[in-house]
């Protein structure tokens, strides 16, 4: 970051310090004159001035780089590098007039072309190297960004099949029935009813005869679906069709409810869903 704040401050200074000796050497070939020889202060005035102009320089083209202003206005390359030479190009006339005035030098014709053909190609190289860079910027910025959403995805993904493996994770038991291991899945199961030395699991298609107490058949199943509504029934709480004073119709079949645990195993199967009139 300092390393970008430093090269920023300093690049300006480069700009100048290029297109200063360029147009000196250039000048020094067409009169055959070199610009050492000149006095150091007229020298010094026409880099100050050029330091100063390249300064606004970077100030504008960073200004436009930066807000996009070409893009905003829809204009294509060719026309972007146009108004820049347009603007290059007056820019550079007034800095020539004012940098002759200082040194107390006559307008030639000459000195304007060669500050045309030094300064106004190398400001447009320096403009769109600014250019290239807030362009990888950009993209650097646009990369990282789709990379951040990709991995937010990829976590919200496997946070979501995390749940469903574990929403999914004993989905049913294996009992022993009839002489055989039978699967019972959970969200078939009816209603569990206890019997004097076993238990019966009844599911839409069948009934199975198991040699085990209630309580540990209610162990095996998961508490958000299931509830003891008696002390010799457990209900399948999505399989409850109807409430009828306290019996449940829970797929056709009438399972009684204990009288003390009326009021809290109706907040269960209703859980705030009942629609009246108050």
């Amino acid at each position: 970051m300092k390393m970008n704040t430093v090269l920023r401050w300093i690049s300006p200074l480069l700009l100048a310090t290029v297109i200063t000796t360029g147009i000196r050497l250039v000048t020094d070939i067409a009169s055959s004159f070199p610009f050492w020889n000149r006095p150091a202060m007229i020298n010094l005035k026409d880099f100050l001035l050029a330091i100063v102009s390249c300064y606004i320089f970077d100030f504008l083209f960073r200004y436009l780089v930066g807000s996009h202003f070409f893009n905003e206005k829809k204009l294509n390359k060719f026309a972007e590098y146009t108004l820049l030479t347009l603007f290059l190009f007056m820019a550079v006339t007034v800095s020539t007039f004012i940098a002759h005035y200082f040194i107390d030098s006559p307008n030639y014709l000459i000195d304007f072309v060669i500050s045309y053909v030094v300064a106004i190609p190398v400001s447009l190289c320096y403009y769109t190297m600014l250019r290239n860079a807030e362009i990888s910027r950009a993209y650097a910025q646009q990369t990282l960004q789709i990379e951040k959403m990709r991995d937010e995805k990829l976590a919200t993904q496997a946070e979501k099949e995390s749940k469903e493996s574990s929403a999914t994770t004993d989905e049913y038991i294996f009992v022993k029935s009839d002489k055989q291991l039978k699967k019972i899945i959970f969200k078939e199961i009816l209603f569990v009813k206890s019997m004097e030395n076993y238990t019966i699991i009844h599911t839409p298609g069948s009934k199975e005869i198991i040699y085990a107490t209630l309580k540990q058949i209610t162990e095996a199943l998961p508490a958000t679906d299931f509830l003891q509504v008696h002390r010799s029934y457990v209900i399948n709480l999505s399989h409850v069709k109807a409430i009828e004073g306290n019996m449940l119709n829970v797929d056709g079949h009438k399972i009684p409810v204990s009288r003390s645990q009326r009021n809290q195993v109706f907040d269960m199967i209703l859980q705030e869903k009942l629609v009246s009139k108050k």
